[in-house]
């Protein structure tokens, strides 16, 4: 470090906006040790190619971030307080570089999941789930996240699925560093209620400027599918590149086994293909140089998929899961965010940055309770 003490950049960001940035995801009213914030932020340092910091520029960087009033310092370590939020928030703002990917996550979680976790919570309930846990990657910590799948919430004496029964427990996950959440397309009993129809669109056609919206035309075209069929469903972009349309599945005298909703899945892709051909998407989409078959339901050999989208069915099936609508997908920090019917065409990943979603406050009402899909309607697409 040079004379500029805890002023001074490396990568742009200074010693005392780095511990400030850590400290933003800890608890409040949690001590945070002094060696810990050393270790974490001498880390970052050092694999910028910073000079390690000493112990004296740590504690002038500490004792500033006192007085501007974002830590408290009592004999236990260091806390932080609320006001903390808006000097990171300008951080984030004036694009400050090389911050750490993985506290970034944890942060925009901690300030994103209170603004919808009501609304996301029907998503999670009443079911097996998984959440992923992140933390910094062991060869690039910066830019690097390492994603622990947390499946179980105790394994002795017999393991027990994570399960999310209400805000208290969604908000204690998040407070522990998970910032993805991932349930089962089934109950604790097995049987399924969530039919979900994954679209993924080869990567030859998203490689181009039209791919986005040609992968948006797809997805509006497969909820008319299933809307026509006297289904309720729900689409939602993926958190990534694509979408998924999913339906719940009322309980039925006889519910639908998995092997019948793998059908359901293939038998929409048919569907679907003759709907493309009549919409005339090679007409449309002219610079993709799409070929019929437009689909796929084949999930094997992706290279063979490159220039058509997949009808993919292999989430139906026993601990079959997927992303839960209103969560943050922890490779791109976007939200898996559900799209009135109506709005997919005008629809544009910005529109997923958890950020502006508590910025604006979106009316997300059409997607708080999702209407149950008779089984019936479902064995018509057969």
């Amino acid at each position: 470090m040079s004379a500029e003490g805890p002023f001074a950049s490396v990568g742009r960001t200074s010693l005392l906006e780095r511990i400030a940035f850590l400290m933003s995801i800890k608890e409040e009213g949690k001590a945070v040790e002094f060696d810990h914030i050393v270790e974490k932020v001498t880390r970052d340092v050092t694999f910028l190619g910073g000079k390690e910091p000493s112990e004296r520029e740590f504690k002038d960087a500490l004792e500033e971030l006192v007085r501007l009033g974002l830590l408290k310092a009592d004999a236990g370590g260091y806390y932080r307080l609320p006001t903390i939020d808006r000097y990171v928030g300008s951080l984030l703002a004036s694009g400050s570089g090389l911050l750490n990917r993985s506290y970034y996550l944890v942060y925009a979680a901690e300030k994103y999941y209170p603004e919808v976790a009501d609304t996301m919570l029907p998503y999670l309930t009443n079911r097996p789930l998984s959440a992923v846990k992140v933390f910094s990657g062991k060869k690039d910590p910066i830019k690097e996240v390492e994603a622990i799948f947390v499946r179980y919430a105790r394994y002795k004496p017999r393991p027990v699925h994570l399960a999310v029964n209400g805000r208290g427990d969604l908000m204690r996950l998040v407070h522990d560093h998970c910032v993805d959440f991932i349930p089962y397309v089934h109950g604790f009993d097995g049987t399924p209620d969530i039919l979900l129809v994954d679209l993924d669109v080869g990567d030859e056609i998203m490689r181009r400027p039209e791919g986005f919206p040609y992968a948006k035309h797809v997805a509006e075209a497969t909820y008319e599918v299933l809307r026509d069929a006297g289904c309720h469903p729900l689409i939602k972009f993926s958190g990534s590149r694509g979408f998924q349309v999913l339906c719940r599945i009322a309980r039925g005298a006889k519910p639908m086994d998995f092997a019948a909703l793998r059908d359901v899945v293939r038998a929409i892709r048919v569907r679907l293909e003759k709907r493309l051909v009549e919409d005339g998407v090679e007409r449309t989409f002219s610079p993709l140089r799409l070929e019929e078959p437009y689909t796929t339901s084949s999930v094997d050999d992706k290279a063979s998929r490159s220039a058509k989208v997949l009808v993919d069915w292999s989430s139906m099936k026993p601990q079959g899961d997927y992303r839960a609508p209103f969560s943050i997908h922890y490779k791109t920090g976007l939200v898996s965010l559900p799209i009135k019917a109506d709005a997919i065409s005008s629809f544009e990943r910005e529109q997923a940055d958890p950020f502006r979603i508590v910025a604006e406050k979106p009316d997300f009402s059409f997607a708080r309770v999702l209407p149950e899909s008779e089984p019936d309607a479902l064995s018509s697409l057969l």
